[in-house]
């Protein structure tokens, strides 16, 4: 038998006894006094004095504990911005152990209860989101969204009747990224492992949610089981002074919205009540208005819109304060540089039609920010493009593995020679896209942008502009019950 073999073995030993405790600090008799000892019975040892946990807890841990460990080692392994949040997605997991624990032993608490014992998973989840954007354009950038993508499946806990496909789910929507990581590090096993060892928690979390919580997070099955103070998220203690530690700040008021209520006047509430009795007349509202009649109208009465002006209010004006100073521009230097030997970095560039990058490796990818009045060319086979915060500016590029993205900017032309999969377009006013023949197949994703127009080649050399649509119309269908969206007619 190999020492790994034996280590399995043992952990599964371990793993019997634990539960045999379980079951023997919960089926336990009291035992009785010797007669005439004078003692009193000692009461048999409840569930919640034990600090074993209950069976589904162990299930889970027989599930996932061992997928977990080897992820959160092959993490460190890998180091740089993924060892970062390696500590948080480890008090994530044991937080969430954790309310697994506190759900066997009760019944199921009200929705604000319930909200209060899932906040720390929530905080990490976000907080884990929040670090992951912050690394935009960086190597580990889709490691990081691999991860922030696949947490969704920790709100398994409030899906009824069949929490299992919400897990599926979440698997599907990090795959996107893991496979960007695998292109991104093909034949370099250790990212391959990473990968491994993150699809196989949650595979096994399905497997678990299936056999154990069939329709949904199963509460009060082992009662008066709970987890021990202060597991995953530790606080230290405060300190004692001579009377023990200090008294909790005392709850508010039961009756705090009715003291705020007493200090409505009674005048608010005549005012309130005139102007309900107002809307209540119905159409007989406007009877009082004054007829606007063609010589009081300006687009019909030039002379009188000659007179009319309209005052504007000086910075300085009474009552607005003293006029705010304009905030200096920072005026940055331009920067094209290619940043561990993976990310081209183009900033700050503006009327610079000479804008050239040499790409020799295809995982390469470009980020440009800032740049007004210029011309990016790239050429070569790039990984991926980003035009962030650009006004005026124009990018070609040969050939794309996979998309181009424009995010925040102003008139944006985009040219492609070769292949482009995927053209993204958000909160971005004037954008052209010129396609070839061999990217016809793409696939436009546009959000909170206008102007936008997809050109395509024609025989004779010659593009045809084609109108992204801008304006949508939506309908409640309600024999199928759900929304229908069309294009408007004006788009």
């Amino acid at each position: 038998m190999s020492v790994q073999d034996l280590a399995g073995l043992v952990k599964r030993l371990e793993t019997v006894t634990q539960r045999l405790e379980a079951v023997s600090a919960t089926s336990k008799p009291a035992l009785a006094p010797k007669p005439g000892s004078g003692a009193s019975p000692t009461p048999a040892v409840p569930a919640a004095a034990s600090s074993a946990p209950p069976p589904s807890v162990l299930q889970y841990d027989d599930a996932v504990e061992d997928s977990v460990k080897n992820f959160l080692a092959l993490t460190e392994k890998i180091g740089g911005d993924v060892a970062t949040i390696a500590p948080k997605l480890k008090t994530l997991f044991d937080n969430h152990r954790n309310f697994l624990w506190y759900a066997a032993g009760v019944t199921k608490p009200d929705d604000k209860t319930l909200q209060t014992k899932l906040e720390p998973v929530v905080n990490l989840i976000n907080d884990i989101s929040s670090y992951k954007d912050s690394k935009r354009n960086t190597p580990m950038f889709n490691h990081l969204s691999t991860i922030a993508e696949g947490l969704g499946s920790f709100y398994w806990v409030g899906v009824t009747p069949t929490p299992g496909p919400h897990i599926k789910e979440m698997i599907d929507a990090s795959m996107f990224y893991v496979n960007r990581v695998r292109k991104d590090h093909k034949g370099e096993q250790l990212h391959e492992d990473w990968l491994k060892a993150w699809l196989e928690i949650f595979t096994n979390l399905q497997k678990y949610v299936r056999q154990v919580h069939t329709t949904g997070l199963v509460y009060n099955s082992s009662p008066g089981s709970a987890p021990p103070a202060g597991a995953a998220t530790p606080s230290p203690a405060p300190p004692k002074g001579p009377g023990g530690p200090p008294p909790p700040p005392p709850p508010p008021p039961a009756n705090l919205f009715d003291d705020i209520k007493k200090t409505e006047s009674s005048a608010d509430k005549d005012a309130r009540a005139a102007l309900f009795a107002e809307l209540n007349k119905g159409e007989g509202i406007t009877a009082g208005l004054k007829k606007v009649t063609a010589d009081m109208q300006t687009h019909k009465n030039p002379n009188l819109r000659a007179t009319s002006t309209v005052t504007s209010v000086g910075a300085g004006s009474a009552g607005s304060g003293a006029p705010k100073k304009e905030q200096p521009v920072v005026q940055k230097p331009p920067r094209t540089e290619l940043e561990n030997f993976k990310n081209w970095a183009v900033e700050y560039h503006k009327n610079n039609r000479n804008i050239v990058l040499e790409v020799t490796d295809m995982k390469q990818t470009v980020y440009i920010f800032k740049c007004e009045n210029s011309v990016v060319q790239v050429k070569g086979k790039v990984n991926s493009i980003t035009i962030d915060g650009c006004k005026k500016t124009s990018v070609a590029f040969d050939n794309l593995l996979g998309q181009i993205e424009v995010i925040n900017s102003q008139s944006i032309e985009i040219q492609t020679l070769g292949t482009m999969p995927t053209v993204s377009i958000q909160k971005t006013d004037g954008c052209q896209v010129y396609l070839s023949k061999d990217s016809l197949q793409a696939e436009i994703v546009t959000s909170k942008s206008s102007e936008m127009n997809i050109l395509v080649p024609k025989g004779d050399g010659d593009y045809a502009e084609y109108p992204i649509p801008e304006q949508f119309k939506t309908t409640f269908n309600q024999g199928k019950n759900k929304l229908e969206t069309t294009v408007s007619d004006i788009i």
